[in-house]
């Protein structure tokens, strides 16, 4: 195992590396086989593309699902506004409820997961996910994995090596805040940032029910079997110079390309094979597959010479190049928006 720590102002910082002991498999995730999606269209050449907003799925209009209340809205709510922290199966969340929070009216929730060797206060740091939850009016949670790991199938640590049910203990989290605020259980979504993008992965593989959509940040899919109930839309953010889960694959410790995990995705929810550019911006393009089933999309942004970082957020320098071109978190809530449970 490789850990650099790096000491910023007054306090230390782990690089969020993985380990070789997360799993012996170096077969492809997901569909067992290496695909290779076909290749996005020349950035720029979508016609009518805003190169200046936040990528907008193409061809999907605004959602319009009413929202289901939870357990938790009216004097059940004992959350307020602010932040508070939650003890759940005796591991600790950090939630961030929004000003405009209103216990009568249902609110989107968004569970953020950090990387491996990282906590939940780096990670709200990192992707600065609250100034999104104050102007999106969503709750955001940040949650602790085990020994600061998740387990995400192939990534990582403790959580994979103890076999932790993390998809479970998820399940428990939802549970404790839709009992304890005003949920939308329709609009319950996931993102993560590395060992947190595998677990989200995941989540879209194995609790389909509950996450309506899910936006991996530098993290590949990481288990052998991918069956989800229904089709979860998916938007995902790599660089393409990571070099902790590198772009074209990390094959030794079985973590595959990219490409073959969008591939995957693609051909298990039947999408069109011919992605059109939703964004573009300097180094950042935004490809997506529509015609999926159910009206779900793929949505792969790629960040030309990005590091293992969160685009638009605060991850440390040493990590690479983090684009200011395109902010994951506003784009990734935009995507959220178009996306809730059927």
């Amino acid at each position: 195992m490789i850990v650099r720590v790096v000491r910023i102002a007054g306090f230390a910082v782990f690089a969020f590396l993985t380990v070789a002991a997360c799993s012996g498999s170096e077969a492809t995730p997901g569909n067992g086989t290496a695909t290779t999606p076909p290749a996005p269209p020349a950035a720029g050449t979508t016609p009518g593309a805003d190169p200046g907003a936040p990528p907008a799925p193409v061809g999907t209009p605004p959602a319009t699902t009413p929202p289901a209340g939870s357990a938790g809205c009216g004097a059940a709510s004992t959350l307020k506004a602010g932040d508070q922290d939650l003890t759940v199966a005796g591991r600790t969340i950090h939630v961030h409820v929004p000003k405009s929070y209103d216990a009568t009216k249902p609110a989107p929730l968004v569970l953020n997961f950090h990387g491996y060797l990282s906590n939940g206060v780096e990670q709200a740091g990192y992707s600065k996910m609250n100034d999104t939850s104050e102007s999106g009016g969503f709750i955001v949670m940040y949650g602790e994995g085990t020994n600061h790991s998740w387990n995400g199938g192939t990534c990582c640590g403790d959580a994979v090596s103890q076999g932790i049910d993390d998809v479970k203990y998820i399940g428990q989290i939802i549970d404790t805040l839709e009992a304890t605020s005003c949920v939308d259980a329709k609009r319950v979504f996931a993102t993560g940032f590395s060992n947190g993008g595998f677990m989200v992965q995941r989540l879209a593989c194995e609790m389909s029910d509950r996450i309506a959509a899910v936006a991996p940040v530098s993290g590949v899919l990481g288990i052998q079997t991918c069956a989800p109930a229904r089709a979860v839309p998916l938007m995902h953010f790599h660089g393409t110079s990571d070099t902790v889960v590198r772009y074209g694959g990390t094959p030794e410790y079985g973590y595959p390309s990219v490409d073959d995990s969008i591939a995957g995705w693609v051909k298990r929810e039947s999408c069109g094979t011919t992605p059109a550019t939703s964004f573009q911006k300097g180094d950042v393009t935004c490809s997506t597959y529509s015609g999926c089933q159910a009206g779900s999309e793929i949505t792969l942004c790629k960040v030309d010479g990005g590091g293992h970082t969160w685009p638009g957020g605060t991850v440390p320098f040493y990590l690479g190049k983090t684009t200011t071109d395109i902010s994951a978190s506003d784009a990734m809530w935009t995507f959220f928006q178009k996306h809730p449970l059927p």
